[in-house]
């Protein structure tokens, strides 16, 4: 009586396995490309670039306010990438296109806005305002965002919130300006 060795069968069928094995990688990885695809244009792409700050640059609580902007804007940018709605560019890479394009970072027009969000090749960009806190505006001011589509230029939604000027925080007021904004 002849044993039979598995092995021995396994190495008569190893061109059948191998078809096999490169059949099954080449789907996963046609699906897996076909997923990132889908994903990448179910979700824009957004930048959300400084609020302007209006007013008089050399007034005593305008560093303040720009501060506190910029302390808005990083918490709006946060409250777009939890959404899960949107990719959001690094705020560093927004500041290298800025620099090379020579604006001033806290002065930017709607136009300079859209100019460096085609330059980025994002599909959305978010701006807006935020208020000058003086001496005489002790009791606050509104923030305002928009979102605006870049190939267009046509503001897509708009948000605004009411905050006080010595707020210690505005993470929870960027957190109802992007609910509003998304809604």
């Amino acid at each position: 009586m002849k044993i039979r060795r598995p092995h021995i069968i396994f190495f008569k069928n190893n061109k059948c396995i191998s078809m096999i094995i490169k059949t099954v990688l080449f789907c996963s990885l046609f699906f897996l490309n076909a997923y990132v695809l889908y994903a990448q244009q179910a979700n824009p792409t957004v930048a959300v670039v400084n609020l302007h700050v209006p007013g008089d640059r050399h007034g005593t609580f305008y560093a303040s306010s720009v501060n506190r902007s910029e302390e808005m804007v990083g918490a709006i940018t946060t409250s777009l990438v939890q959404s899960r709605r949107f990719r959001v560019i690094e705020r560093s890479r927004i500041d290298q296109i800025i620099r090379e394009q020579g604006f001033q970072r806290s002065e930017l027009s709607d136009d300079q806005v859209i100019r460096i969000g085609r330059l980025l090749g994002v599909q959305k960009i978010v701006t807006g305002e935020f208020p000058n806190f003086t001496a005489t505006s002790v009791a606050g001011g509104t923030i305002s965002i928009r979102l605006i589509d870049v190939e267009t230029g046509f503001i897509e939604a708009a948000a605004s919130q009411s905050v006080r000027q010595f707020q210690e925080s505005f993470v929870n007021t960027a957190i109802q300006l992007v609910q509003d904004l998304l809604r």
